[in-house]
């Protein structure tokens, strides 16, 4: 018999987190990019690997994010100082923030979405 773990359990329940979370836009067949940080479990799982990965250094992120579509929608799992400093960069390219929920008061973890003004 396997002993469940408060780590496994918080790890399941990001994990579900994530997956109920996953917004209708990609139903709707619009553009959207994915910010994450593979160092979060549920952050990771959110993505689905997919994305852009704060884990790669401020350097790769400003360069993908430069990339970006102006028209796409941008999502993201991050820790507040990481959604603090995307959210400047991504006003200053004209995105809007739409959404913002704190997923994980003890992590200080955000699930957030901007969009073109």
């Amino acid at each position: 018999m396997t002993a469940v773990s408060r780590r496994s359990v918080l790890k399941a329940g990001a994990i579900a987190g994530a997956a109920a979370a996953l917004p209708l836009t990609a139903a709707r067949g619009e553009a959207r990019v994915v910010v994450y940080d593979s160092r979060i479990a549920g952050s990771a799982a959110f993505a689905g690997g997919r994305g852009i990965d704060l884990a790669r250094g401020i350097l790769s992120v400003r360069r993908e994010l430069a990339r970006v579509p102006r028209g796409a929608t941008i999502e993201g799992l991050t820790r507040w100082s990481d959604w603090v400093g995307l959210r400047g960069m991504l006003q200053d390219r004209g995105f809007r923030t739409v959404g913002e929920v704190r997923r994980d008061r003890a992590q200080a973890h955000f699930r957030w979405t901007m969009r073109p003004r």
